[in-house]
């Protein structure tokens, strides 16, 4: 039997049983089906460095990452992008754009920065030259890719509307996620949300 076929099964059991409990469905197979949920923008309110941490390290585990001590660089510069959306409220997918190498929208992202620590990251950023660049940015851009690449990813860490997965399992939610890779959904992207 195949992921899809069971989690097809589960939503025709959940809708046959209906439980009391609120259901959400997240199928990022299913373009058309994937509830928003932020993870970037610290919805549950926790300490803004231990939430930047455990995204920076959530996002380098996708690629086989078990521990971001020895990869300093990456886990700096990720925690404050981390730190930047937590901020701001925007999506990853903004900071993606201003991370690239001498991009205009570097001076917009400072203006609404709100901690010394991203304003000082920013700065950095805006004086690199292209090698300090690629040595210091590029391998954070590279995990952050599907984020802008995948249609699913993109919706997924989407603000708008985004609903605070943590506090529904408080609430006893049923969360039911199917992460099954198709046509619509690679492994990689699979792995991304999985770590998340």
């Amino acid at each position: 039997m195949s992921g899809k076929g069971v989690y097809e099964k589960f939503i025709g059991f959940v809708n046959y049983y209906r439980p009391k409990q609120k259901v959400i469905c997240i199928d990022l197979s299913n373009p058309e089906h994937i509830v928003p949920c932020n993870w970037f923008s610290n919805v549950q309110g926790e300490d803004i460095g231990t939430h930047s941490t455990r995204i920076a390290e959530a996002v380098a585990g996708a690629w086989g990452a078990k521990n971001t001590n020895d990869m300093m660089t990456y886990a700096s510069k990720m925690g404050s992008v981390v730190r930047w959306c937590a901020e701001t409220g925007l999506p990853i997918q903004r900071a993606i754009e201003w991370l690239q190498y001498k991009s205009p929208l570097q001076e917009k992202a400072f203006n609404l920065a709100t901690s010394d620590d991203v304003r000082r990251f920013i700065l950095e950023l805006r004086g690199m030259s292209r090698s300090e660049w690629a040595g210091t940015i590029r391998s954070t851009l590279n995990r952050l890719h599907e984020f802008s690449n995948s249609t699913a990813l993109r919706r997924f860490t989407c603000t708008k509307e985004a609903i605070d997965i943590p506090a529904e399992i408080r609430r006893g939610s049923v969360i039911a996620v199917n992460i099954t890779p198709q046509n619509d959904l690679a492994w990689p992207v699979s792995s991304v949300f999985a770590a998340l």
